[in-house]
């Protein structure tokens, strides 16, 4: 799977966890931070967005997996494509 597939991935299940509370989102960008950018989308909603992402991507649940947070600090956009995009290589490999 490319960079770009795991992109439209993850811009799809944030645009669908967004639409599922009926708040707009600001534009999907790569410097974007969701934690913090998105409407009520915290380190929670972010848990259960992972595990979405995890069975989208065909990946086993981590629970110590969280590609939005590193290090107690909101990812970019960018990194959490980065991250779940090599999970996904190892995952293959």
């Amino acid at each position: 799977m490319t960079k770009s597939e795991v992109k439209t991935v993850v811009v799809g299940v944030l645009q669908e966890v967004v639409d599922a509370i009926k708040v707009k989102a600001p534009p999907f960008r790569d410097d974007m931070r969701p934690i913090g950018a998105l409407p009520h989308f915290d380190s929670i909603l972010a848990e259960d967005t992972t595990v979405q992402l995890f069975q989208r991507l065909g990946l086993e649940s981590n629970d110590d997996v969280n590609p939005f947070v590193r290090n107690r600090r909101a990812c970019t956009l960018a990194d959490v494509i980065e991250s779940l995009h090599a999970l996904v290589a190892k995952a293959k490999a």
